[in-house]
């Protein structure tokens, strides 16, 4: 029997969203958003979901970009929204990209980009009358890359962004790691709609078109205000992430420069298991102090920003990591560490 990929994907993420609600300690209700669309650069229009906690009348907002099905987040949002929506300081907007599930409709054939989508989406949620013009952006992999995009566009009221297990960069490297192709990798990305395996099957060896691929997606003097980049030890995009944390903070403007930070912990990629960002347990491994550190930094970052709360968040250490084997939260102002040293194996 022949199953079509894409429908598994969508059981399984359901599933492990039910899971997820069913062992937590608090009692949630399926949430009820405001269904609406946002007018893009072309004409076309982005679907969108909007959750307003009751008592905001008007109030900053958190956009998430997903090409993973907006309506998935009605079982529960991050950041706390799904365990007492009544009671967040935030505004939610859940987006489908171009293309993808409710956007499907506005789907193109390479332009506008993903940037000028998220500049519309930012500067058309700054216009509405719920919205103080305030607006941060969070999301994880494919949704943090996309916040990349958005920032580099600059629009005027994109405030700061959290993007979690992602770098911008589209690397051979990532898909062709010492030459080899990931396999498994590229077929997901293929099952869940991205369609890059024709592209990179016509390069497998680093040539002129991936030098000009990661040229175009390297920008870190663009990205002009802050960020909070949330990372995992046992990710596979750490490597990417922690060099990108190091350009954004040498090149990007003066004044977003003593902005940026970072927060990495011994969390994997997740999407595909209990094993998340900011989850205890990691598979077999369980690392109890280590929980809901993302979330808890990622408030207090937001409250800063969106809120202009005196909260101390901008006294945090550039670098938070969690050490391994001491099983300890320590910080840094630089990274790599100064004390360190690189060990070859053969």
């Amino acid at each position: 029997m022949k199953y079509n990929c894409a429908i598994l994907f969508q059981v399984k993420m359901l599933l492990l969203l039910l899971a997820l609600l069913f062992y937590s300690q608090h009692t949630f209700a399926i949430l009820t958003p405001v269904v609406d669309s946002i007018p893009l650069k072309d004409g076309k229009k982005m679907a969108i979901d909007i959750y307003k906690p009751i008592g905001i009348a008007k109030g900053p907002v958190i956009l998430v970009q997903t090409p993973y099905n907006r309506q998935l987040y009605r079982f529960g949002l991050p950041l706390g929204i799904g365990n007492n929506l009544n009671s967040s300081n935030f505004i939610f907007v859940v987006a489908d990209w171009r293309g993808f599930y409710g956007s499907k409709k506005a789907a193109y054939p390479g332009s506008p980009t993903m940037g000028d989508d998220g500049y519309a989406a930012v500067e058309w949620i700054a216009a509405q009358a719920w919205s103080n013009g305030k607006v941060g952006t969070w999301g994880p992999s494919a949704l943090g890359r996309v916040q990349y995009q958005t920032a580099a566009k600059n629009p005027p009221h994109l405030t700061c962004i959290c993007p979690l297990v992602a770098a911008p960069q589209y690397v051979y490297e990532e898909y062709f790691p010492n030459g080899d192709l990931r396999t498994e990798y590229v077929q997901q990305l293929d099952q869940l709609g991205f369609g890059l395996s024709k592209t990179l099957m016509a390069h497998p060896y680093y040539d002129n078109t991936w030098s000009f691929v990661e040229a175009a997606n390297n920008y870190p003097d663009s990205i002009r205000v802050p960020c909070f980049m949330i990372g995992g030890w046992y990710d596979h995009t750490i490597e990417f992430m922690l060099s990108y944390f190091n350009q954004i903070r040498n090149s990007t403007a003066t004044a977003a420069k003593s902005k940026h930070k970072i927060l990495v912990g011994p969390w994997v990629h997740g999407g595909h298991g209990t094993a998340q960002v900011g989850t205890n347990i990691q598979g077999e491994l369980t690392y109890p102090n280590s929980a809901a550190w993302n979330d808890s930094l990622a408030i207090q970052y937001f409250d800063f920003y969106l809120r202009s709360l005196n909260n101390g968040w901008d006294a945090n250490a550039f670098v938070t990591y969690y050490q391994m084997g001491e099983n300890k939260w320590k910080n840094s102002a630089t990274w790599p560490l100064t004390t360190t040293a690189n060990i070859e194996f053969y």
